[in-house]
């Protein structure tokens, strides 16, 4: 009995420590945040880079979509040949 006693100690003692830690832990950083200085809101500004912005010469896009769109159109002509014959 002596003995279950003694672990009940250790083990209430260790609660003990680890209970005293975590609340030292929390106030530390209870502290810091309060401690933390605030960060002053940015003023909004459209991004200069956008309005200085120029499309370049050659836009390669409605190419793109002129080959794609040109390539369907040979495939569905092609089909529709042999669908005949």
């Amino acid at each position: 009995m002596a003995e279950q006693d003694d672990n009940t100690r250790e083990v209430e003692s260790a609660a003990s420590e680890a209970t005293e830690s975590v609340a030292e832990a929390a106030s530390d950083a209870a502290d810091a945040v309060r401690d933390a200085p605030e960060e002053e809101p940015q003023p909004i500004h459209p991004h200069p880079a956008y309005e200085d912005y120029e499309a370049p010469d050659s836009n390669i896009m409605p190419k793109v979509i002129a080959a794609i769109l040109g390539g369907l159109v040979v495939g569905w002509l092609i089909l529709r040949r042999r669908g005949r014959d």
